[in-house]
């Protein structure tokens, strides 16, 4: 199989399994928890290339009228992980982001920092002295050199460890997004196939979203 049809097939799987996630979310959202992350899977059958940025939107709510502490951390794992050319950086926001703009209480959680030297400790998602319960909107921005010479067809995964800590103990949560490289074999059907994927993934990521959508409406009214 080339390079282009395993693309493709990695590409409708990711579909198929955001779909699944977010049925599951809109399943398990009305009985509800200390910690609720939400994760859109951001541009998980995105492709890595030289010179672009990968963005992945990470909602964390909690559920506490007291929190103690609000951590995460980022690690990778996959034929990228090691990758010194690619880059990722973790911000925060108080409300939801616009353009990568934030309007209020921006927080820098992890600076910009290569994939091979990602620290294992935890980071505050929000800014000292202690985080305030509520939203806490996230984006991971994973950044490839424009010089950056990748594997062709390789795979990474993303994992961000997400640790809530109350009075009535922690609760932990590890959305991931999953991405990989793609050679440019410049054929024709590649690209056709690849459009009609993403028709596709459109449709069923809509039908998605209008079920949990339609969910949570039940769940207020």
């Amino acid at each position: 199989m080339s390079m282009c049809w395993r693309f493709l097939v990695a590409v409708l799987s990711a579909c198929v399994s955001a779909v699944v996630s977010s049925s599951a979310l809109a399943a398990s959202s009305p009985g509800g928890g200390a910690l609720v992350v939400i994760s859109d899977g951001g541009d998980v059958t995105g492709q890595l290339v030289p010179g672009a940025t990968v963005v992945w939107p990470v909602e964390v709510t909690t559920r506490i009228d007291r929190l103690d502490s609000l951590l995460g951390r980022l690690s990778v794992a996959g034929g990228l992980a090691h990758a010194g050319n690619v880059t990722a950086e973790v911000v925060s926001c108080l409300v939801p982001w616009l353009s990568d703009h934030c309007a209020s209480g921006e927080h820098a959680v992890l600076a910009l920092t290569p994939l091979d030297q990602l620290l294992p400790e935890p980071a505050a998602l929000q800014a000292p002295p202690k985080p305030r319960p509520g939203t806490t909107y996230l984006e991971v921005r994973i950044r490839v050199a424009s010089d950056a010479h990748l594997p062709e067809d390789a795979t990474m995964t993303a994992i961000l460890r997400v640790d809530a800590s109350g009075p009535d103990g922690d609760t932990v949560s590890h959305p991931t997004l999953s991405v990989s490289t793609l050679a440019n074999t410049g054929a024709s059907v590649c690209g056709y196939g690849v459009l009609a994927v993403a028709a596709i993934a459109a449709g069923l990521l809509i039908a998605g979203v209008a079920a949990l959508i339609q969910r949570r409406r039940g769940m207020h009214a």
